[in-house]
């Protein structure tokens, strides 16, 4: 299943569109990698109560962004590599949504 902007009220930085995506996979936010190359993209991921990974494609990550991220990679390379090791990604310290 795909879920797009059109299946939601509102679009990014609002987080309607992660938790519709979470609700369709039947899992809860907090277990789901949001990879995303936008600030607004992060935002909602955030929000949303998701792990966020930033690509960064045109704008780079500013520190209010990074520390909404549990990692901010170089390509999607870095991605694929992390979830074939699963490897252990927490929360940044003192997010509001707890350690993983």
């Amino acid at each position: 299943m795909i879920v797009t902007r059109d299946d939601v009220a509102r679009g990014k930085p609002f987080p309607d569109l992660f938790l519709r995506a979470a609700e369709v996979l039947d899992v809860s936010p907090g277990e789901c990698l949001a990879v995303e190359d936008s600030l607004n993209g992060i935002r909602a991921a955030h929000a949303a109560g998701m792990m966020p990974v930033m690509v960064p494609d045109l704008l780079q990550p500013t520190e209010e962004i990074r520390a909404m991220c549990v990692r901010v990679v170089a390509d999607l390379h870095e991605v694929r590599s992390i979830v074939a090791r699963n490897a252990s990604i927490s929360r940044p310290a003192g997010d509001a949504h707890g350690t993983r």
